[in-house]
């Protein structure tokens, strides 16, 4: 699949550089897309460093994506901590946002007051994660969505902030 996109990005001006087969890690191949981030992206630029690495590991029974300055380390983390747990079933899919650190990072880019009232909102109920998880059966799979009390009240300070700013002089 990697190689019929590349082999279809070939027409494509400016496309990122792809290297398949770039090494192995245990049982992954690992392929790599190299893009650079260009001049005047500074907000990107410190973010992601001069240029975006992604890093598609490919095993018999596994399929991680990794991305960022440290794509390889964090390629490395993930995988470290799997072995740990070897024994332990797996979930075809999990995920776990904490919101209060991505608003952080982008009240450090770029400030901005609706971020500071929910980045305080959160900060104070302590409870700031979203949760997505599914489970396999026979035949069916479940898919779970949580939000934490405290992303709720934030979105609810976030709404109100946003409304106070559009309501119409006289109301």
């Amino acid at each position: 699949l990697l190689k019929s996109l590349v082999d279809l990005s070939k027409d494509i001006p400016n496309f990122p550089l792809v290297r398949l087969n770039a090494g192995n890690l245990g049982d992954l191949r690992l392929h790599r897309l190299t893009a650079p981030i260009p001049q005047g992206k500074n907000e990107a630029r410190d973010v992601l460093g001069d240029s975006l690495e992604i890093i598609v590991g490919v095993g018999p029974q596994t399929l991680i994506v990794a991305g960022g300055k440290d794509a390889d380390g964090l390629l490395k983390k993930v995988i470290a901590q799997n072995a740990q747990v070897r024994e332990k079933p797996v979930r075809p899919f999990e995920a776990i946002v904490s919101l209060l650190p991505i608003l952080k990072f982008s009240q450090s880019v770029k400030d901005h007051p609706m971020i500071n009232s929910l980045i305080a909102s959160l900060e104070q109920s302590g409870s700031d994660k979203i949760t997505i998880t599914t489970e396999p059966g026979s035949r069916t799979s479940l898919t779970r969505i949580e939000v934490q009390e405290g992303v709720v009240k934030a979105i609810g300070e976030g709404a109100k902030a946003a409304g106070a700013r559009f309501r119409p002089p006289g109301r």
